[in-house]
């Protein structure tokens, strides 16, 4: 399994600073949500995804696995389309009374932005370990007054290494329940409940062994605070990339 797991590599962006790929992750992001209808902007959205394949082809990310571990967004998708792209009227017998064209475009322009937002989350995750995910928070957080950077930082690094972990404990508890024939059950209900009950105790317990394992250590906020600096190579490429993607969007 890749999606949000981190794959061992030596790939250039393996090897880029972790705040220089976080920031330039924030302002793609930003970037990306500040995108206009798609009829307006689709030039725009080529090039980001032609940058985001050519991002994932320089991770050495295999394109067909990713594909084949977001099944979730070939049920999304139609759904937000079908449900967006109609206009509801209540005074003829058909509700679904003709297809709007604009609310079409609004619901691709959604679907586009959603799937590239999703798509940076996973380069950036498959290429920075949590600890440097962890660093690099941190040093930005510690710009901002009156917050504790540390336990910020910690407290979300914590969260993205728990999200390949509920991924396995749900494959897990799935492949059980099967062996037990609980999965052949008609009752909808009975099998998300069983499922959904599992999955909560054992990630409430996995959370409470790292909280004893934390307490064990004597983990504490006051610390070695970590440095990150960006080198003059990397702050000339965030630079570039910025200009060019705000090049691409006003055209």
């Amino acid at each position: 399994m890749i999606l949000f797991n981190y794959i061992n590599n030596t790939s250039l962006l393996h090897r880029l600073s972790p705040l220089t790929k976080l920031l330039a992750m924030i302002l793609l992001g930003s970037m990306t949500i500040s995108l206009q209808d798609l009829s307006k902007n689709y030039i725009s959205f080529i090039f980001f995804y032609a940058l985001v394949f050519s991002l994932i082809i320089i991770a050495r990310i295999k394109i067909i696995l990713l594909l084949k571990e977001l099944p979730y967004f070939i049920i999304i998708i139609p759904l937000i389309i079908f449900f967006s792209s109609f206009s509801i009227t209540r005074n003829q017998a058909y509700y679904l009374n003709h297809l709007d064209i604009s609310a079409l475009l609004t619901s691709l322009t959604f679907i586009l932005k959603l799937i590239l937002f999703t798509l940076l989350s996973i380069i950036f995750i498959a290429t920075t370990r949590i600890k440097e995910i962890n660093i690099a928070l941190e040093v930005i957080f510690r710009r901002i007054p009156l917050v504790n950077s540390t336990r910020l930082a910690t407290m979300i690094s914590l969260v993205l290494a728990q999200i390949p972990i509920i991924f396995d404990l749900y494959g897990q508890i799935k492949q059980a329940q099967k062996a037990r024939c609980i999965d052949n059950s008609k009752n909808p209900f009975r099998k998300i409940s069983f499922l959904a009950s599992s999955l909560i105790f054992r990630v409430l317990q996995n959370a409470d062994a790292i909280a004893l394992n934390y307490q064990a250590k004597g983990y504490n906020d006051e610390r070695t605070q970590y440095k990150c600096k960006l080198s003059i190579k990397e702050i000339i490429g965030l630079i570039i990339m910025v200009v060019i993607a705000l090049f691409v969007i006003g055209i």
